[in-house]
């Protein structure tokens, strides 16, 4: 989108949520604040792992990707603050991120690939296939274009993790299987977090949220299409 595009987009989501009735817009704005957290939080998760990557020397496009990928979030977490602000009426930013010291351990191989499956595998796999079908939800030019943008930039990061975790099997020479058939299991176990999201109101879905059991649909669809021939693949 063109920035003229891109205003008259925001133009036409501030008249929409002018529309809404006080205490759904509060829960959106609320929403989408999170989200913005969320994304915030995530840029130190990709500069910790690039300094992880770093320390079991890894390929240097590994480490590259992953550089990219903490750039991603900066933007993620801009775009999701704008629309915050939009639903808020108020201009809403970060707080300062608390960084614990244990997020600067660095952890040998085979305990970077048993992260990399749960946060980057699974994790990003099931957060691009939610943007994408807030992205088909939504109603609006603006809230279609930054979900989308999400949507491809958490692919990308996933495919980065999955790029990772094969190129640590080869290292260990077959070595670290059972460990990744461990850690996959245990995302494929694992629940949705229903966070702020834990209600049925489906008019949250013309604005970019997702119920829950949309939520719980999903991730259900992509751990049996896309996690586990995903995982046969990588232990054949």
């Amino acid at each position: 989108m063109t920035a003229a595009a891109d205003e008259h987009a925001l133009a036409a989501l501030r008249r929409s949520v002018a529309a809404l009735e006080p205490e759904l817009r509060h829960e959106l704005a609320r929403a989408w604040q999170r989200a913005a957290q969320l994304e915030h939080a995530s840029i130190a998760s990709f500069a910790r792992f690039s300094l992880q990557l770093l320390s079991v020397a890894a390929p240097a496009q590994l480490i590259a990707a992953a550089h990219v990928a903490a750039l991603d979030e900066l933007r993620h977490t801009q775009l999701c603050f704008g629309l915050a602000s939009v639903y808020a009426g108020v201009a809403l930013g970060p707080a300062p991120l608390l960084l614990e010291p244990r997020m600067f351990e660095l952890p040998d191989l085979a305990a970077l690939v048993e992260q990399t499956v749960a946060e980057g595998c699974v994790g990003e796999s099931l957060a691009a296939a939610e943007a994408q079908a807030a992205s088909a939800s939504a109603e609006s030019a603006a809230l279609r274009e930054v979900l989308s943008t999400i949507a491809r930039d958490e692919g990308e990061h996933a495919s980065l993790a999955f790029r990772c975790v094969a190129w640590a099997l080869a290292t260990s020479g077959g070595g670290l299987h059972e460990r990744v058939r461990l850690a996959f299991e245990r995302g494929l176990d694992s629940e949705v977090s229903a966070g702020l999201e834990a209600h049925a109101d489906t008019r949250w879905e013309a604005h970019g949220r997702l119920t829950l059991a949309r939520r719980r649909a999903i991730h259900a669809q992509v751990k049996q299409e896309l996690l586990l021939p995903a995982l046969r693949e990588l232990l054949a």
